[in-house]
């Protein structure tokens, strides 16, 4: 089974609406909450596989399936998406950033290896020539 995680804090600058609709164009149907820690506010969601389908779509569309698959090894399904450009639907993969950021982490007991070359197949050419069915 496919758990996703996300997290991110909502700073004094920001909207909450807007941070909410940052991580809703990546994951539309995930379940978000409000929780404080300290003196920042965090939004949280608990999610499963079904939750990584717009994702998928947006790595496709902006043809970044090369960099999604390297991130996603190289991190063990822990990444880091730039909230800016969330708000705007474009997937920013961000690293060693502290601010502006969204946690993401995908845990799939099952199979690994299924679940990057469903997220972001393999290219040739900058197209998809591989799409493993989920």
């Amino acid at each position: 089974m496919t758990e996703v995680k996300v997290k991110t804090p909502i700073y004094p600058t920001e909207s909450k609406e807007k941070v909410k609709k940052a991580i809703r164009n990546f994951f539309p149907t995930i379940n978000i909450k409000i929780q404080k820690k300290g003196d920042i506010d965090y939004l949280t969601g608990d999610g499963t596989f079904d939750d990584l389908k717009k994702l998928k779509e947006l790595i496709l569309e902006q043809k970044i399936s090369d960099t999604a698959r390297s991130v996603l090894k190289k991190n063990s399904f822990k990444f880091s998406l730039n909230k800016q450009s969330a708000l705007v639907e474009k997937v920013n993969f961000k690293e060693n950033a502290p601010l502006g950021t969204i946690y993401v982490e995908i845990n799939d007991i099952n199979n690994e290896n299924e679940l990057i070359n469903w997220l972001a197949p393999k290219t040739k050419d900058g197209e998809p020539i591989r799409s493993e069915k989920r």
